[in-house]
């Protein structure tokens, strides 16, 4: 159970702080409610992670059967570890990257 929470939760990080990062880099003319429509698109790709991890474990681990304890246990695993990833990044963007956001926004 822990190498699929660890798995599918780097997956996540990697895909949030991927889109993140190119989403800055992409769309510097954009609004700042256009940039939160595909922030929030962003974070709908990476989470479903959950769902595939979870899926994932049930089909390989558990032959098909699976608690509902269990699937919310991998749930909350994975997303919190891409939350942390995340978290990160967005301290690091806003302490390092682009200090002035605050004000601008």
């Amino acid at each position: 159970m822990k190498n699929t929470i660890l798995r599918f939760g780097l997956y996540g990080a990697l895909t949030i702080c991927t889109l993140f990062l190119l989403e800055w880099y992409a769309a510097q003319g954009l609004s700042y409610s256009t940039k939160e429509l595909i922030g929030y698109l962003s974070m709908l790709v990476a989470l479903s992670f959950i769902y595939v991890g979870v899926k994932h474990y049930r089909g390989r681990y558990n032959g098909g059967v699976l608690s509902f304890k269990k699937g919310l246990v991998i749930g909350l695993g994975i997303s919190l570890i891409t939350a942390l990833a995340f978290a990160l990044l967005d301290v690091l963007y806003v302490t390092v990257l682009n200090p002035g956001f605050m004000e601008d926004y």
